[in-house]
């Protein structure tokens, strides 16, 4: 499943959703924890015809993920295999929840979003843990502006090929 949000203003205006037909089983682990089977995405498009439309529709927008580097290198490597170009502005929500939260036990989404106060319901699939990130970063960018942290324009990157393989915190 890919998924993802456009952002305006602190609120959602748009979404993108669509299940992919991964051309194989989708593993019993994978099912158990997504919910999704191999019979939704039977006749779902296939990620080759997917990317594109993605890609569009994130045209001149900045990428907020939650640990960003697994999301943005699987985009990357599809893009490339489809000779797409690539090179968003990435901001990762997993990194700054690091230096927002020290009181959060770990970072993973469904902590923060906990801790947060913001409902996930149906953990795991794309689209409601998209919408859970998108009200993460617009919390974290009212955190970080309550304490004086200027984010207008520092806050994010681009990725290129000098720092496509640095770890994620050296992108943001």
């Amino acid at each position: 499943e890919v998924a993802v949000c456009k952002v305006k203003n602190g609120e959602i205006i748009d979404e993108f959703t669509t299940f992919v037909n991964p051309e194989k089983p989708i593993p019993f682990k994978v099912q158990e924890l997504t919910h999704i089977t191999d019979e939704m995405v039977a006749d779902a498009p296939k990620m080759d015809e997917v990317i594109p439309k993605f890609l569009e529709f994130c045209k001149d927008s900045v990428l907020v993920a939650h640990n960003a580097h697994f999301d943005i290198s699987f985009i990357d490597n599809k893009s490339k295999k489809l000779g797409l170009e690539f090179k968003p502005y990435v901001i990762d929500t997993y990194e700054m929840s690091l230096e927002l939260y020290n009181a959060v036990k770990n970072h993973k989404l469904g902590t923060l979003v906990e801790y947060l106060g913001i409902p996930l319901d149906g953990a795991h699939r794309a689209i409601n843990d998209t919408r859970a990130t998108a009200k993460v970063m617009v919390l974290m960018l009212n955190e970080a502006k309550s304490r004086g942290i200027n984010t207008d324009g520092y806050l994010y990157t681009n990725i290129n090929d000098d720092v496509r393989n640095l770890p994620t915190y050296h992108i943001i």
